[in-house]
């Protein structure tokens, strides 16, 4: 891989790092539910390029959240450390075990074609 292929998939990671986290800011209390009403008496079914962007960016932000989910413990939690400014302790050099999960992110993120 060349320097500029490594950097275009660190941005990439980093793209999709930077939507989970806005998705998990909006869930806000956690239940996963949405802060605002839908609105949608009285409208027809159609959907503006906005609506169909944040659909896209919550559907990858679950994927991203899937993935991370299943890595190793110590893995998920530097990245949540990282990422959600989270304060979990645990054995370990906590950069190695980053770059470790943000490695595997990346691969799954290739796997489930999300890239």
């Amino acid at each position: 891989m060349t320097s500029a292929q490594a950097k275009e998939a660190e941005d990439r990671v980093d793209h999709h790092l930077r939507n989970w986290v806005s998705w998990h800011r909006r869930r806000g209390n956690g239940l996963g539910y949405s802060s605002r009403a839908s609105g949608g008496i009285g409208l027809s079914g159609s959907t503006d390029f906005d609506a169909m962007c944040a659909n896209s960016d919550n559907t990858l932000a679950m994927a991203v959240d899937t993935i991370i989910d299943d890595l190793p413990q110590r893995e998920r939690l530097a990245i949540y450390n990282e990422w959600l400014g989270t304060v979990f302790r645990f054995c370990g050099d906590a950069a190695s075990l980053y770059l470790a999960g943000v490695d595997k992110l990346a691969r799954g993120l290739r796997a489930k074609g999300i890239w």
